[in-house]
């Protein structure tokens, strides 16, 4: 799945890559690797990141950062979807996304994309803020480009 993958003593975040150089890459994400900045090199191919469920409410708090290490490809992108969203749609994602000076709102769907030509250094910081059948994550947003939000 990913790589690079190096944990901190405390005060360090743990990083990990996801590199898809080789051809598109399929990660699903474990609670136990909650905290992590994990940094997508989606230059040549997809990413899809499938996030963990939470079942309950003592997996409220699950979360990732989420960062461009190079710029998209112009004919790729990364999504990253709840564990949910295949089956049910059920679940959402709360997204507040800055695109420079412009904010933005989308709050109906269990999928996030960076899209095409996202820019290197984008971030998506995102949380697990409601468990159960029906998860809520809450995503931010900041890039130069429209992250969205969709089932």
């Amino acid at each position: 799945h990913s790589s690079n993958t190096g944990y901190g003593l405390g005060f360090k975040k743990p990083v990990m890559t996801i590199d898809a150089t080789s051809g598109d890459r399929n990660v699903t994400l474990t609670e136990a690797q909650s905290g992590a900045i994990i940094l997508c090199d989606a230059a040549a191919n997809d990413i899809n990141i499938t996030l963990p469920a939470c079942p309950s409410d003592a997996s409220l708090g699950i979360h990732f950062t989420i960062v461009t290490k190079t710029a998209v490809s112009a004919s790729k992108v990364i999504r990253v979807k709840t564990n949910g969203a295949v089956g049910d749609n059920n679940d959402d994602i709360h997204l507040y996304s800055f695109q420079g000076a412009t904010s933005a709102t989308d709050v109906d769907g269990d999928e996030l994309t960076f899209p095409n030509s996202t820019a290197a250094g984008s971030v998506v910081i995102i949380t697990a803020i409601k468990s159960g059948a029906n998860e809520i994550w809450l995503a931010q947003a900041y890039s130069p480009q429209s992250i969205t939000v969709a089932d």
